[in-house]
């Protein structure tokens, strides 16, 4: 069992060890509050502009990279090259990080931030500008079951259905509610939509709604709310039929979502660096199923590339590869959907901005 990391790697975000950028699959390292080594199984894994943060199956929280502002959770401000434990938190199982701030879910249903809060982005009120310190956040109703953190801003979803929501909303990210005068919200709002899931972008969101529908909210620069007009700052797009859509994903600038049945891929919005798997074009204004995919259990996007995971445990990188995000030994664009070679089956995927992290496990004999 081993956690390779890809891409991007200035402030250790990738855990390997050294500050230096890594083309192919390189081994991560865990290590304990005595410095030694450790094999943990992850079982949630995100990663922001330059930190990344994992959850483990025993809901210990583990982070590496950048911490400038606390976005890794760490009293200290220096970079850490390894992952290492981050105290204050039990019981996670699910982790999602904005540019330079890190939300966690635990088991009971809360969710603890940590990083930056000039936009609002964790949700603890105005006077703070940052923590160190994983923080509990106030005022949600305490059986969050998904948290999305978009680059400065933050979504949740509760069992029951309900969508809370906090940071910058300057063009309407956030959802279907009134933007402040500087564009901040700084307390968790209700968004008046019922949801099964959300996914978020730069700035734009993705939810799926309880009546199967996708409804995309913010910035339509690059059409991904789908459509042509730039103006626009929200959208539905009906499902093809009950139950068609398995999971959303958001890259910044992207939409799309997997098929329950098939595990096909399709997706909409920004498209120069085929992120959505498709023939590069400058925008992809309607959901266009990719040929080159299927059977896609998982799916991980950074800033502008994707991962998919197929039933095999094969993986596929395609996208924007300027730092070996793609992991596939060079930095050009990779154009359609490339298989990462690896010696045993992959079981888990995610992705940071410009970087990617992959768990493998020996198959079961």
């Amino acid at each position: 069992m081993s956690l390779w990391a890809f891409g991007s790697n200035a402030h250790g975000q990738l855990g390997v060890g050294t500050g230096d950028d890594a083309h192919v699959p390189t081994r991560s390292i865990f290590q304990d509050a005595h410095g030694s080594t450790i094999e943990p199984i992850p079982v949630s894994i995100s990663g922001g502009a330059n930190h990344s943060v994992i959850v483990t199956s025993r809901g210990e929280v583990f982070s590496s990279g950048r911490n400038d502002v606390g976005q890794i959770g760490l009293a200290e401000s220096e970079d850490r090259l390894v992952f290492t434990r981050v105290k204050g938190i039990d019981g996670a199982v699910g982790v999602s990080c904005g540019w330079d701030h890190t939300a966690v879910l635990t088991g009971s249903g809360e969710v603890y931030v940590f990083g930056s809060n000039k936009y609002g982005q964790l949700g603890v009120g105005a006077p703070v500008s940052s923590t160190h310190q994983p923080t509990k956040v106030p005022g949600l109703p305490g059986n969050v079951k998904k948290v999305a953190c978009g680059m400065r801003f933050t979504m949740v979803v509760t069992e029951d259905g309900e969508v809370w929501a906090w940071g910058s909303n300057r063009h309407g990210e956030v959802g279907l509610v009134a933007k402040s005068a500087a564009g901040i919200i700084f307390d968790p709002v209700r968004v008046p939509i019922n949801a099964v899931d959300v996914a978020c972008g730069q700035y734009h969101t993705v939810y799926l709604n309880t009546d199967g529908v996708l409804v995309c909210c913010g910035r339509n620069r690059h059409g991904q709310l789908s459509g042509t007009d730039k103006t626009i700052t929200s959208n539905q797009i009906p499902a093809t039929k009950d139950g068609a859509v398995r999971t959303i994903f958001a890259g910044w600038s992207f939409s799309g979502f997997l098929d329950t049945y098939s595990g096909t891929v399709t997706g909409w919005g920004r498209n120069d660096h085929a992120q959505l798997a498709i023939p590069p074009a400058s925008i992809c204004a309607s959901p266009t199923r990719s040929t080159c995919l299927t059977n896609v259990q998982q799916i991980a996007c950074g800033s502008e590339h994707a991962l998919g995971l197929d039933a095999t445990g094969t993986c596929y990188a395609w996208g924007w590869n300027e730092h070996g995000n793609c992991g596939v030994g060079n930095t050009a664009d990779v154009l359609e959907p490339r298989a990462i070679v690896m010696s045993a089956p992959v079981t888990l995927v995610g992705c940071g901005y410009g970087h990617s992290i992959i768990f493998t496990q020996p198959a079961v004999q």
